[in-house]
């Protein structure tokens, strides 16, 4: 993908106005509006913990996304339609009805792989090579499966120019664009959730996705040092005892806080007298917009600090879940941004005038702990 300068919008922005496209091509792979609407959720909720590090434009990945968990989610969890045999031969007098009817059933006797394809190319209108990139596979797989769907459809792949030239009265591609198109925008007749609704619904996955990769980190560094503590408890009984040595004091080992866009973080803030101290930064290079970081919950709250390099002009604008938090002089350090404890939030530092070279850094800070 080609990169342009970052204007891709905030994530709730970014719902608000590509999700209910993405709904449509989710359902069309699902064939069920509920399935069609967990699959989306999904989809965002990895799309929000991917945001930092996305392309400027984050609609192709999360449309790769939904695809690809598609097939994976889908292979594990679902046990609805199986493909069965190719659509039967009509007769040149079916209605225009009966046309459409026939030709939506046979695309759920699809595999998942073919009826991803069709839905990629003859929906979302992507090249063959887009399709490729999106499933992960080979141009010549996706030519491949493209055609074996076509003739199972029984879709003449020429166009409509050929249309109804067999005697089994095939249809052109146009006639399948068609039926696609009709069932993505009536979603089997339901009412699809609201912008609203679908965000919090994706914000309490992001929850729970957070607490989850949290207890799997702790899993894992309880595990370290378990492994650490044997290593030093057992090791020494199958070595020789080693010649004594003079003790000499040690400095605490403390890691100290990195630079952010040039600063030394400091290892504690006091904030409205309260103490925190560092837990965490991340740092965006070569002049971007804005730098984009999603914020566990944690159980205490947590206060923000950010940078932008030396001699940065313009301003500094912080928001927190979409909503204006703080505004600084730009080439500096600022803190003071507190978050609200048990809840996951997307901070977003955005400088009003980007130059190359510079950057911008934020800061995490928890409850003082010593």
């Amino acid at each position: 993908m080609s990169r342009r300068g970052d204007t891709r919008p905030d994530f709730e922005e970014f719902v608000v106005v590509c999700s209910d496209g993405l709904l449509r091509t989710a359902y069309l792979l699902t064939r069920d509006p509920s399935l069609a609407e967990d699959l989306l959720q999904t989809a965002l909720t990895k799309a929000w913990f991917a945001w930092t590090r996305l392309d400027e434009q984050p609609e192709p990945y999360a449309r790769t996304t939904l695809a690809t968990t598609y097939a994976t989610w889908w292979r594990r969890r679902w046990r609805g339609e199986r493909p069965t045999r190719d659509l039967e031969p009509r007769q040149a007098t079916g209605t225009e009805r009966e046309t459409h009817h026939d030709l939506w059933a046979a695309l759920g006797r699809l595999t998942r792989r073919q009826r991803a394809v069709v839905v990629l190319r003859f929906y979302d209108d992507l090249a063959e090579a887009d399709t490729a990139e999106v499933l992960s596979c080979s141009v010549g797989t996706v030519s491949s499966q493209t055609a074996t769907a076509l003739a199972r459809l029984r879709v003449d792949p020429r166009g409509a120019g050929h249309r109804r030239t067999h005697p089994g009265g095939d249809l052109g591609v146009d006639d399948l664009r068609d039926v696609l198109r009709r069932e993505a925008e009536a979603l089997g007749g339901t009412e699809p959730l609201g912008a609203q609704a679908r965000l919090s619904a994706v914000a309490g996955r992001v929850r729970s996705g957070a607490t989850r990769r949290h207890a799997a980190a702790w899993a894992a560094l309880v595990a370290a040092a378990v492994a650490a503590v044997a290593g030093f408890v057992v090791a020494p009984t199958l070595l020789p005892d080693p010649a004594p040595r003079p003790f000499v004091p040690q400095e605490p080992m403390v890691q100290a806080p990195p630079r952010l866009a040039g600063f030394p973080m400091p290892p504690r803030l006091r904030v409205r007298s309260v103490g925190y101290s560092y837990f965490r930064g991340e740092q965006v290079d070569q002049g971007r917009q804005l730098l984009r970081v999603a914020v566990a919950a944690t159980p205490g709250r947590q206060v923000i600090g950010w940078a932008t390099s030396p001699g940065t002009p313009g301003q500094v604008v912080v928001s927190v879940d979409g909503t204006v938090a703080d505004r600084s002089r730009a080439g500096t350090f600022a803190y003071g941004v507190r978050l609200t404890p048990r809840q996951t939030h997307l901070v977003v530092v955005r400088v009003t005038r980007p130059q190359p070279g510079k950057s911008i850094g934020l800061a995490i800070y928890g409850p003082e702990t010593f």
